[in-house]
């Protein structure tokens, strides 16, 4: 009788054990399933983030270019101080 109890217990310990494992296994596929996800989105918020970085780069550049020319013509314009006296 000892060895038939003992294979019972022997038996629920197994089943205990698969138990675990496969609710092991199931929290595997979710946590990998989660991490996806959230790669997913941090991808396309990085995405979006360099679009957002690239305009506000090439805007301040036209605003630099626009300054530039800004500038010269300014310089075109100018007369020399002694022009002002004499002329």
């Amino acid at each position: 009788m000892d060895t038939v109890s003992d294979n019972g217990n022997w038996y629920s310990v197994v089943e205990s054990l698969t138990n675990e494992n496969s609710e092991l296994k199931s929290q595997i596929v979710y946590f990998r399933n989660k991490v996806d996800k959230l790669e997913t989105e941090l991808s396309e918020q990085r995405n979006r983030h360099d679009s957002i970085i690239l305009t506000l780069s090439q805007q301040n550049q036209l605003l630099l270019h626009q300054q530039n020319q800004l500038l010269l013509q300014n310089e075109k314009e100018k007369k020399p101080f002694w022009s002002r006296w004499f002329m």
